[in-house]
């Protein structure tokens, strides 16, 4: 190392450089904020000395599939200190094909705003494939004409050049569902020269995981891109036997020089919903056709009503000037957003989206004081309450069963962390029985309580 004023020398540590080697004892040298020499330094006068001893020493952690981007706007939270202190320096923002920055703004803007406010960490921006397909087409379910795929293309290659890092897709739900192979090809192939990445939540994660994963490779091999298989997993428990010849697909795959890989989280399954909706509904199919129920009623609502409601969906109070011009002017696109959003409505949204869904019957789960009643009468029926108990233990066991679910947030905060076969336990009732329980409890103005799949085992 030339020899150069040290300004930050961390000492003592066990290194681990990221190269996949062994931990090793060692010294780390930082001038002007840089890394300036890895090794054993003494009386090399650093203005600063951190002892390391009986630590490691890391890179900056990546965390490859992160929503932080809606954060990042956000005075308060754009310094992401809760990233900083796990060790997280570098983001990537706009996964699933959403997008990084709003319709309505370029990269440039975006960039300026980040830049001009600060933020905490790194940011790798990516371009959303159903951004581009909502800002030439809307939310139209079809194919694109040959005008519309060049306009995509032309919208995708503007923002590579103005520093986005590849394509983001999200082909299990809407509108990347909509999406063929050939278009996610054509929109990737346009991040190629600027040795860009294509970040997929794929087609499937569970029972067409295999040809999800072999469309992934598709995708990255016929467009020259970098593929990345964000939040890799075998969802349900008859799938986790698919993890191994998925991961062989990708081994095959780069053996043969396509640049195909995987990131993953720690637990088997994201949220659980502890009581499925087909559940409360039961044999009702009052449901069925509530989109268009809802579109129907919201033909009369006026555009300023349209863009409250979606301020709401968005969680912006105040929707920007630019932001309410560009909606204004595609009444139809915005119509189909809050149509969307309400048909979605979970309890523990936003107040008058949660109105307006239980007032046209939309939604009809555990937030709704009616349908609590009623669920609760089919409950202490006997058929029905056997039928619901069945029901519910049959969904636990898809997502492993109750040694594999965690309760996050609960009004029992002793139970808080703890498995959900813990909570039965302890609150002294069958599973089943603690999982509705724990449903009624949390639902009453929060929705279904947060459960996540525990840290995954070896289920290859």
């Amino acid at each position: 190392m030339q020899r150069e004023k040290i300004d930050l020398l961390i000492k003592g540590g066990e290194v681990i450089d990221g190269t996949g080697s062994e931990p090793f004892s060692a010294d780390v040298a930082v001038a002007d904020r840089r890394i300036v020499g890895i090794g054993q330094f003494e009386d090399c006068g650093a203005s600063r000395t951190i002892s390391a001893a009986g630590l490691y020493v890391v890179p900056g952690l990546v965390d490859m599939h992160i929503h932080s981007e809606r954060g990042l706007y956000i005075p308060e939270l754009a310094p992401s200190l809760h990233l900083l202190k796990q060790g997280v320096t570098t983001v990537v923002g706009g996964p699933d094909g959403y997008g990084s920055w709003p319709l309505h703004e370029t990269i440039g803007d975006h960039i300026a705003k980040l830049e001009g406010q600060g933020i905490g960490t790194n940011a790798v921006l990516m371009v959303g494939s159903g951004q581009v397909r909502r800002l030439t087409m809307g939310t139209e379910e079809r194919e694109p004409t040959c005008n519309e795929m060049a306009a995509m293309k032309r919208h995708l290659r503007e923002a590579m050049e103005g520093g986005a890092w590849g394509l983001s897709s999200g082909l299990e739900y809407p509108p990347g569902n909509c999406a063929r192979t050939e278009e996610v090809i054509g929109l990737a192939s346009e991040a190629a020269p600027f040795r860009g990445m294509y970040h997929t939540h794929m087609r499937s994660e569970s029972d067409n995981l295999l040809n999800a994963v072999a469309e992934t490779i598709r995708i990255t091999e016929e467009a020259g891109v970098i593929g990345v298989l964000t939040h890799f997993k075998a969802a349900y428990r008859r799938n986790w036997g698919k993890v191994t010849p998925a991961l062989e697909l990708i081994e095959e795959a780069r053996s043969r020089g396509v640049r195909v890989y995987a990131d993953q989280f720690p637990f088997a399954q994201n949220e659980v919903r502890l009581i499925p909706e087909s559940t409360w509904l039961g044999s009702d199919t009052a449901t069925q056709g509530r989109a268009a129920r809802v579109t129907q009623a919201l033909k009369g609502v006026p555009v300023s009503g349209l863009l409250g409601l979606y301020a709401e969906m968005a969680s912006i109070p105040d929707l920007e000037k630019e932001r309410r011009r560009f909606l204004s002017a595609r009444p139809e696109m915005l119509r189909e957003m809050v149509v969307d959003a309400v048909v979605r409505a979970a309890p523990s949204e936003g107040g008058s989206l949660m109105a307006l869904a239980s007032w046209y019957g939309v939604h009809r789960g555990p937030g709704n004081p009616e349908e609590r009643a009623r669920f609760r009468a089919r409950l202490n029926n006997r058929e029905e309450g056997a039928l619901i108990r069945r029901q519910v233990a049959e969904n636990l066991d898809r997502f492993g069963g109750a040694d594999e679910i965690t309760v996050v947030t609960s009004v029992r905060t002793d139970l808080v962390g703890r498995s959900l076969a813990h909570a039965a336990e302890s609150m002294d009732m069958p599973v089943s029985d603690a999982a509705v329980q724990l449903g009624f409890e949390n639902a009453q103005g929060y929705g279904l309580p947060a459960v996540r799949g525990r840290r995954r085992r070896s289920h290859a």
